[in-house]
């Protein structure tokens, strides 16, 4: 039986309330992907061996990206095997995406054990389908977090906090 951690938090525009996201000279930037990826190394070596990413640009994309390189580096040294899991809120969540962006997530999506999809199309809720359903399928939630009590983010927390999940929130107003 797998042990599951999902992951939410913001897209850039949200990030960048917090850092110049995507600037490898901000150190806060670089503190983030630094924190990320020991984050994902730390629960994949205590126990933890199935993440579910949303796929969204910025966070997600970001989790996904540190959990292929963590699965990498522990394939090579021979120690626990971890999976990766897509969930998808619709078909086409790339569509407006710039062709860069469209290409990295292709790439993951390549590299995903799974792939889930929660809707065919676009709707108006589908995000929040897909974010709920996250929840429902983790044992714990991991959030980062900017700080507004509002969006996408937030209401991923409060859902899982309504449901009873383990969360743990890592506060991007720190870094």
């Amino acid at each position: 039986m797998h042990k599951k951690i999902a992951v939410t938090g913001h897209r850039p525009k949200g990030l960048n309330k917090v850092m110049k996201y995507g600037n490898v000279n901000d150190d806060k930037f670089v503190e983030y992907t630094s924190l990320m990826q020991s984050t994902v190394m730390q629960y994949a070596t205590n126990g933890y061996d199935y993440f579910i990413s949303g796929g969204a640009i910025g966070v997600d994309l970001d989790f996904a990206r540190a959990v292929i390189n963590t699965k990498f580096l522990l394939n090579k040294l021979n120690k626990t095997k971890i999976e990766l899991e897509m969930a998808l809120p619709c078909t086409d969540q790339d569509k407006k995406w710039n062709a860069e962006d469209k290409a990295r997530y292709q790439k993951i999506l390549l590299r995903a054990d799974k792939i889930t999809l929660v809707s065919d199309k676009y709707s108006f809720d589908c995000m929040q389908k897909r974010n709920e359903s996250m929840v429902d399928n983790c044992d714990k939630l991991l959030a980062f977090w900017n700080g507004e009590q509002s969006g996408g983010t937030w209401n991923t927390i409060q859902y899982a906090k309504k449901v009873g999940k383990d969360i743990e929130i890592i506060d991007l107003q720190k870094l």
